[in-house]
């Protein structure tokens, strides 16, 4: 869908608005070389855009602060302030408030791959991966299944933190 050419112009548009230092990564299935940019192969040939969820578990590529962006961005201003979040942060989908994943957005993530968070997205994906891909529940496609288990995973996270605090919700 998309070719080396928007990778190149995203990489470009990273370098002119984040002023801090970066990794450039790319999770494709398409060959690409680039001085500044590591290429990460796809794994697996999933429809629709499964194959984003990954992004969570390829912890053997990359560790830490991970700021995902997707090719169809548009970077228009300094992107700085995203990277100062230190927990899983999205953008917020304003423009459709009643979809089924709610009001997150996956086209802009960021995720410390340490995080407690992240830990329960990775053993839910493990554990359920075959339930996902192969339902043909409306909820489960594109960006609506990747953000359904978003949202389970951090409901998950927030019932054990209230009830390991013994905090009543």
């Amino acid at each position: 869908m998309y070719d080396n050419k928007y990778v190149e112009i995203l990489y470009n548009m990273v370098s002119r608005n984040l002023s801090q230092p970066f990794k450039f990564f790319c999770y494709t299935d398409k060959y690409l070389y680039h001085d500044n940019i590591n290429i990460i192969p796809i794994a697996y040939n999933r429809r629709t855009t499964w194959n984003k969820i990954d992004l969570f578990t390829l912890e053997n590529y990359f560790s830490g602060k991970c700021l995902y962006i997707d090719l169809d961005v548009v970077i228009q201003n300094k992107i700085d302030k995203l990277t100062n979040f230190n927990s899983f942060t999205t953008v917020y989908k304003y423009w459709y408030p009643n979809a089924v994943s709610g009001n997150l957005n996956s086209s802009v993530v960021l995720f410390n791959t340490d995080e407690e968070f992240i830990k329960l997205l990775r053993q839910e994906w493990y554990h359920n991966n075959h339930f996902y891909l192969n339902s043909n529940d409306i909820i489960y496609e594109a960006d609506e299944g990747i953000l359904h288990i978003l949202k389970v995973c951090y409901i998950d996270m927030i019932l054990k933190t209230n009830a390991n605090s013994k905090k009543i919700i």
